[in-house]
């Protein structure tokens, strides 16, 4: 019976702790077309952790090429709070 209270009290404060987000993943996504110039497109994506942050931000960056147009994306994990310092950025 005490098992199942500590696991339902576990389960809860999991749960709490994935919904306050801490660290901020931003993609920024430039579209070059050569007639037209460069477009910049910023997304936001909050995060539980910056170990998931990190990963996720691994798998985002790239460039692609394709008949003259190229599109890039570069992406960072910061922290959520405003008063972040510098070293806490990583790209």
């Amino acid at each position: 019976m005490i098992q199942i209270a500590m696991k339902r009290i576990f389960n809860n404060i999991n749960c709490f702790n994935k919904l306050s987000m801490k660290y901020i993943l931003i993609i920024l996504v430039t579209i070059i077309i050569p007639q037209e110039g460069k477009k910049k497109i910023e997304l936001k994506i909050p995060f539980s952790s910056k170990q998931e942050c990190l990963e996720a931000s691994e798998k985002i960056d790239f460039s692609l090429s394709f008949s003259g147009a190229e599109i890039k994306t570069n992406s960072k994990c910061i922290p959520e709070e405003s008063n972040q310092k510098q070293e806490d950025i990583e790209t």
